[in-house]
């Protein structure tokens, strides 16, 4: 004579799909899920950001540059364009957006609202 068994599909320590979990165990699965994800990433490698390298020496060199005698409005000036405010060009700048400035004397940069400008050639 055979005696059957009951086969429980779910493995112990779970429960079941229309039983609800109380807080606490959902604190300590959500912990436990955490400290997973976590230890997972740890062991991810990253690509390393690339090193300065420092110039070493500079040698001064004298650079003719050629400025625009007649001043050109600040929305015509394309991204990255060399000018300077004035026909002397005592002060260099370039246009790093539509509302900012570099200047490459003080290697700061400004915010502009729209200017006359004078456009710089290499």
């Amino acid at each position: 004579m055979e005696i059957q068994q009951e086969v429980n599909p779910s493995p112990p320590n779970t429960k079941n799909s229309d039983k609800t979990m109380t807080p606490e165990e959902a604190k300590q699965l959500h912990t436990k899920l955490n400290h997973y994800y976590r230890d997972r990433k740890k062991g991810a490698k990253r690509k390393p950001k690339p090193v300065l390298k420092p110039i070493g020496d500079t040698e001064t060199i004298q650079k003719h540059l050629t400025i625009q005698k007649a001043p050109t409005d600040w929305d015509d000036l394309a991204n990255g364009s060399l000018f300077a405010v004035d026909p002397s060009g005592a002060l260099l700048f370039t246009k790093i957006s539509n509302s900012r400035a570099l200047c490459l004397n003080f290697m700061k940069s400004q915010p502009v609202g729209g200017a006359a400008v004078y456009r710089i050639f290499l």
